[in-house]
Protein backbone atom coordinates (compact mmCIF):
# COMPACT_ATOMS: atom_id res chain seq x y z
CA UNK A 1 0.00 0.00 0.00
CA UNK A 2 1.49 3.61 -0.89
CA UNK A 3 -0.42 6.20 0.46
CA UNK A 4 -0.01 9.88 0.54
CA UNK A 5 -1.57 11.96 3.11
CA UNK A 6 -2.58 15.78 2.09
CA UNK A 7 -1.25 17.75 5.51
CA UNK A 8 -1.48 21.69 5.77
CA UNK A 9 -1.09 21.60 10.20
CA UNK A 10 -4.73 22.25 10.59
CA UNK A 11 -6.58 20.71 13.41
CA UNK A 12 -8.55 18.69 10.60
CA UNK A 13 -5.42 17.59 8.96
CA UNK A 14 -4.11 16.31 12.02
CA UNK A 15 -8.04 14.52 12.30
CA UNK A 16 -6.41 12.51 8.97
CA UNK A 17 -3.27 11.90 11.47
CA UNK A 18 -5.62 10.32 14.06
CA UNK A 19 -7.77 8.71 12.27
CA UNK A 20 -4.56 6.33 10.51
CA UNK A 21 -5.36 3.71 12.97
CA UNK A 22 -9.23 2.89 11.77
CA UNK A 23 -8.16 2.87 8.37
CA UNK A 24 -6.50 -0.36 7.90
CA UNK A 25 -3.32 0.38 6.29
CA UNK A 26 -0.85 -2.77 6.29
CA UNK A 27 2.12 -3.13 8.20
CA UNK A 28 3.93 -3.07 4.63
CA UNK A 29 2.73 0.52 4.11
CA UNK A 30 4.77 3.53 2.47
CA UNK A 31 3.38 6.93 3.15
CA UNK A 32 4.29 10.17 1.84
CA UNK A 33 3.42 13.25 3.45
CA UNK A 34 2.98 16.44 0.98
CA UNK A 35 2.41 19.94 2.14
CA UNK A 36 1.66 21.71 -1.07
CA UNK A 37 2.61 25.44 -0.68
CA UNK A 38 0.43 27.71 -2.90
CA UNK A 39 2.96 30.88 -3.72
CA UNK A 40 1.13 32.00 -6.14
CA UNK A 41 -1.38 34.32 -3.88
CA UNK A 42 1.49 34.75 -1.18
CA UNK A 43 0.77 37.66 1.35
CA UNK A 44 3.59 40.04 0.25
CA UNK A 45 2.52 40.09 -3.06
CA UNK A 46 4.98 42.17 -5.59
CA UNK A 47 3.59 44.60 -7.53
CA UNK A 48 3.80 44.57 -11.76
CA UNK A 49 5.08 48.26 -11.60
CA UNK A 50 7.99 46.74 -9.13
CA UNK A 51 9.05 44.14 -11.59
CA UNK A 52 8.74 46.43 -15.06
CA UNK A 53 10.34 49.99 -13.07
CA UNK A 54 13.34 51.11 -15.22
CA UNK A 55 14.74 51.45 -11.56
CA UNK A 56 16.75 48.42 -11.02
CA UNK A 57 17.32 48.89 -7.34
CA UNK A 58 13.19 48.77 -6.98
CA UNK A 59 12.85 45.71 -9.23
CA UNK A 60 16.01 43.99 -7.17
CA UNK A 61 14.10 44.50 -4.08
CA UNK A 62 11.10 43.50 -4.78
CA UNK A 63 12.74 40.45 -6.02
CA UNK A 64 14.31 39.43 -2.88
CA UNK A 65 11.32 40.32 -0.72
CA UNK A 66 9.13 37.53 -3.17
CA UNK A 67 12.15 35.09 -2.66
CA UNK A 68 12.70 35.22 1.07
CA UNK A 69 9.14 34.91 1.61
CA UNK A 70 9.05 32.40 -0.52
CA UNK A 71 11.75 30.36 1.09
CA UNK A 72 10.19 31.28 4.64
CA UNK A 73 6.94 29.06 3.76
CA UNK A 74 9.33 26.31 2.43
CA UNK A 75 11.64 26.02 5.12
CA UNK A 76 8.75 26.30 7.89
CA UNK A 77 6.74 23.50 5.58
CA UNK A 78 9.34 21.23 6.01
CA UNK A 79 9.72 21.82 9.63
CA UNK A 80 6.22 20.82 9.74
CA UNK A 81 6.17 17.73 7.62
CA UNK A 82 9.09 16.47 9.28
CA UNK A 83 7.23 17.01 12.52
CA UNK A 84 4.43 14.98 11.59
CA UNK A 85 6.77 12.18 9.76
CA UNK A 86 8.06 11.71 13.63
CA UNK A 87 4.90 11.29 14.93
CA UNK A 88 3.98 8.90 12.00
CA UNK A 89 6.86 6.69 12.53
CA UNK A 90 6.00 6.28 16.54
CA UNK A 91 2.87 5.54 15.79
CA UNK A 92 3.65 2.76 12.83
CA UNK A 93 7.46 1.86 13.06
CA UNK A 94 7.36 -0.70 10.10
CA UNK A 95 5.73 1.59 7.65
CA UNK A 96 8.03 3.49 5.37
CA UNK A 97 7.21 7.08 5.64
CA UNK A 98 8.83 10.12 4.01
CA UNK A 99 7.67 13.55 3.41
CA UNK A 100 7.62 16.16 0.50
CA UNK A 101 6.79 19.83 -0.14
CA UNK A 102 5.19 20.68 -3.47
CA UNK A 103 4.95 24.06 -4.76
CA UNK A 104 1.86 24.88 -6.90
CA UNK A 105 -2.20 24.55 -7.08
CA UNK A 106 -2.85 22.13 -4.73
CA UNK A 107 -5.29 20.01 -7.16
CA UNK A 108 -2.77 19.84 -10.21
CA UNK A 109 0.48 19.15 -8.32
CA UNK A 110 -1.49 16.16 -6.00
CA UNK A 111 -3.10 14.39 -8.74
CA UNK A 112 0.46 14.80 -10.39
CA UNK A 113 2.44 13.41 -7.15
CA UNK A 114 -0.32 10.58 -7.15
CA UNK A 115 0.63 9.21 -10.77
CA UNK A 116 4.34 9.90 -10.35
CA UNK A 117 4.33 8.03 -7.35
CA UNK A 118 2.21 5.02 -8.04
CA UNK A 119 -0.14 5.81 -5.53
CA UNK A 120 -2.99 3.54 -3.93
CA UNK A 121 -4.88 6.10 -1.66
CA UNK A 122 -4.62 9.53 -1.03
CA UNK A 123 -5.66 10.97 2.34
CA UNK A 124 -6.81 14.08 3.81
CA UNK A 125 -9.12 16.12 6.39
CA UNK A 126 -12.46 17.36 5.02
CA UNK A 127 -11.97 21.31 5.97
CA UNK A 128 -9.32 23.83 6.42
CA UNK A 129 -7.59 27.08 5.00
CA UNK A 130 -4.48 26.58 2.85
CA UNK A 131 -3.63 24.88 -0.34
CA UNK A 132 -3.82 21.24 0.90
CA UNK A 133 -7.29 21.70 2.90
CA UNK A 134 -8.96 23.14 -0.51
CA UNK A 135 -8.09 19.63 -1.56
CA UNK A 136 -11.47 18.60 -0.04
CA UNK A 137 -13.07 21.91 -0.40
CA UNK A 138 -15.37 23.30 -3.63
CA UNK A 139 -13.77 22.53 -6.99
CA UNK A 140 -10.57 21.25 -5.83
CA UNK A 141 -12.43 18.32 -4.05
CA UNK A 142 -14.31 17.79 -7.08
CA UNK A 143 -11.43 17.91 -9.82
CA UNK A 144 -9.35 15.79 -7.55
CA UNK A 145 -12.21 13.14 -6.55
CA UNK A 146 -12.74 12.96 -10.17
CA UNK A 147 -9.49 12.47 -11.75
CA UNK A 148 -7.55 10.77 -8.86
CA UNK A 149 -6.62 7.29 -10.77
CA UNK A 150 -6.25 5.82 -6.90
CA UNK A 151 -8.56 5.79 -3.64
CA UNK A 152 -9.45 8.78 -1.99
CA UNK A 153 -10.25 8.78 1.61
CA UNK A 154 -11.81 12.18 2.77
CA UNK A 155 -11.63 12.44 7.22
CA UNK A 156 -13.97 13.70 9.33
CA UNK A 157 -14.46 12.66 12.49
CA UNK A 158 -18.50 13.58 13.25
CA UNK A 159 -18.89 10.72 15.48
CA UNK A 160 -16.95 10.78 19.09
CA UNK A 161 -15.37 7.52 19.95
CA UNK A 162 -12.86 6.04 22.39
CA UNK A 163 -9.75 4.61 20.88
CA UNK A 164 -10.97 0.81 22.74
CA UNK A 165 -14.24 1.29 20.31
CA UNK A 166 -14.12 -1.25 17.66
CA UNK A 167 -14.17 -0.21 14.38
CA UNK A 168 -17.88 0.10 12.38
CA UNK A 169 -17.61 0.30 8.55
CA UNK A 170 -20.38 0.74 6.21
CA UNK A 171 -19.46 -0.87 2.44
CA UNK A 172 -21.79 1.56 0.21
CA UNK A 173 -22.59 -0.38 -2.91
CA UNK A 174 -25.88 0.24 -5.66
CA UNK A 175 -25.27 -2.85 -7.67
CA UNK A 176 -23.35 -6.18 -7.23
CA UNK A 177 -20.25 -4.98 -9.18
CA UNK A 178 -19.70 -2.38 -6.54
CA UNK A 179 -20.37 -4.39 -4.19
CA UNK A 180 -17.33 -6.92 -5.04
CA UNK A 181 -14.99 -4.09 -5.56
CA UNK A 182 -15.16 -2.40 -2.22
CA UNK A 183 -14.90 -6.19 -0.17
CA UNK A 184 -11.79 -6.37 -2.45
CA UNK A 185 -10.30 -3.41 -1.60
CA UNK A 186 -11.49 -3.70 2.46
CA UNK A 187 -10.30 -6.94 2.04
CA UNK A 188 -6.56 -5.64 1.29
CA UNK A 189 -6.52 -4.26 4.64
CA UNK A 190 -5.71 -5.61 7.82
CA UNK A 191 -8.29 -5.25 10.51
CA UNK A 192 -8.52 -5.90 13.96
CA UNK A 193 -10.80 -8.87 15.03
CA UNK A 194 -13.87 -6.97 16.28
CA UNK A 195 -14.25 -4.56 13.39
CA UNK A 196 -17.63 -4.49 12.57
CA UNK A 197 -18.59 -4.28 8.73
CA UNK A 198 -22.25 -4.20 7.30
CA UNK A 199 -22.45 -4.35 3.28
CA UNK A 200 -25.68 -2.17 2.52
CA UNK A 201 -26.82 -2.59 -0.92
CA UNK A 202 -29.08 0.25 -1.71
CA UNK A 203 -31.64 0.06 -5.00
CA UNK A 204 -33.67 2.74 -6.22
CA UNK A 205 -36.89 0.68 -6.81
CA UNK A 206 -40.51 2.34 -6.54
CA UNK A 207 -42.93 -0.71 -7.36
CA UNK A 208 -42.78 -3.30 -4.39
CA UNK A 209 -43.13 -6.16 -5.99
CA UNK A 210 -39.99 -5.29 -8.15
CA UNK A 211 -37.64 -5.05 -5.20
CA UNK A 212 -39.08 -7.96 -3.21
CA UNK A 213 -38.12 -9.96 -6.45
CA UNK A 214 -34.45 -7.57 -6.41
CA UNK A 215 -34.33 -8.14 -3.00
CA UNK A 216 -34.79 -12.41 -2.98
CA UNK A 217 -32.49 -12.77 -5.77
CA UNK A 218 -29.72 -10.18 -5.05
CA UNK A 219 -29.32 -11.39 -1.33
CA UNK A 220 -27.24 -14.33 -1.99
CA UNK A 221 -25.01 -12.50 -4.87
CA UNK A 222 -24.26 -9.74 -1.92
CA UNK A 223 -24.03 -12.67 0.73
CA UNK A 224 -21.34 -14.43 -1.59
CA UNK A 225 -19.53 -11.00 -2.14
CA UNK A 226 -19.24 -10.50 1.55
CA UNK A 227 -18.12 -14.20 2.16
CA UNK A 228 -14.54 -13.06 1.00
CA UNK A 229 -14.07 -11.20 3.90
CA UNK A 230 -14.33 -14.35 5.74
CA UNK A 231 -10.96 -15.63 5.07
CA UNK A 232 -9.53 -12.79 6.13
CA UNK A 233 -11.32 -13.57 9.60
CA UNK A 234 -13.98 -10.65 9.27
CA UNK A 235 -17.51 -10.81 9.68
CA UNK A 236 -19.92 -8.76 7.68
CA UNK A 237 -23.72 -8.61 7.59
CA UNK A 238 -25.55 -7.84 4.57
CA UNK A 239 -28.64 -5.37 4.39
CA UNK A 240 -30.64 -4.94 1.45
CA UNK A 241 -32.51 -1.35 1.38
CA UNK A 242 -34.57 0.41 -1.43
CA UNK A 243 -34.41 4.38 -1.95
CA UNK A 244 -32.15 7.01 -2.10
CA UNK A 245 -29.14 5.43 -1.99
CA UNK A 246 -27.16 8.80 -0.40
CA UNK A 247 -29.43 8.90 2.24
CA UNK A 248 -29.77 5.12 2.81
CA UNK A 249 -25.85 5.45 3.81
CA UNK A 250 -26.25 8.39 6.02
CA UNK A 251 -28.68 6.96 8.37
CA UNK A 252 -27.15 3.55 8.53
CA UNK A 253 -23.87 5.68 9.64
CA UNK A 254 -25.19 7.93 12.18
CA UNK A 255 -27.20 4.63 13.37
CA UNK A 256 -24.33 2.74 14.15
CA UNK A 257 -21.54 5.79 14.86
CA UNK A 258 -19.96 4.95 11.88
CA UNK A 259 -16.06 5.41 11.35
CA UNK A 260 -16.27 4.79 7.85
CA UNK A 261 -18.49 4.33 4.34
CA UNK A 262 -16.36 2.96 1.48
CA UNK A 263 -18.28 3.59 -1.85
CA UNK A 264 -17.47 2.88 -5.49
CA UNK A 265 -16.38 5.82 -7.59
CA UNK A 266 -18.61 4.74 -10.28
CA UNK A 267 -18.28 3.21 -13.81
CA UNK A 268 -19.07 6.35 -15.61
CA UNK A 269 -16.67 7.27 -18.52
CA UNK A 270 -17.40 10.61 -18.52
CA UNK A 271 -17.69 11.60 -14.85
CA UNK A 272 -14.84 9.90 -12.63
CA UNK A 273 -17.19 9.84 -9.52
CA UNK A 274 -20.98 9.74 -9.62
CA UNK A 275 -23.56 11.16 -7.93
CA UNK A 276 -23.63 9.97 -4.88
CA UNK A 277 -20.07 9.65 -3.91
CA UNK A 278 -19.66 12.80 -4.80
CA UNK A 279 -22.08 14.59 -2.47
CA UNK A 280 -21.23 11.99 0.17
CA UNK A 281 -17.60 13.27 0.75
CA UNK A 282 -19.44 17.03 1.65
CA UNK A 283 -22.49 15.49 3.45
CA UNK A 284 -20.83 12.67 5.48
CA UNK A 285 -20.10 13.18 9.12
CA UNK A 286 -17.82 10.21 9.38
CA UNK A 287 -15.03 9.30 6.72
CA UNK A 288 -15.93 8.79 3.29
CA UNK A 289 -13.00 6.30 1.36
CA UNK A 290 -13.72 6.35 -2.61
CA UNK A 291 -12.46 3.32 -3.96
CA UNK A 292 -10.87 2.62 -7.04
Amino acid sequence: MKAIIAYDGSTYANAAIDDLPRAGLPPDSEVLVVWVADLSKNALAVSESDLVSVASSRRDAALARMTNYEAHVVKETRRMTSKVVRRVRRQFPEWKVHSKVLRGKAADVLLQKVTDWNTNLIIGGSQGKSAVSRFFLGSVSKSVAESANCGVRVVRRGFEKTADEPIEIILGAKNPAEAKGIVKAVGRRVWPADTRIRLIAADDVSASGRFAAYRSSGKSIYETAADSLAAVGLRVAVQIESGDAEAIFLDAAQALRADTIFISAGSSIEQGLDPTGSSLITTSKCTVEIVR
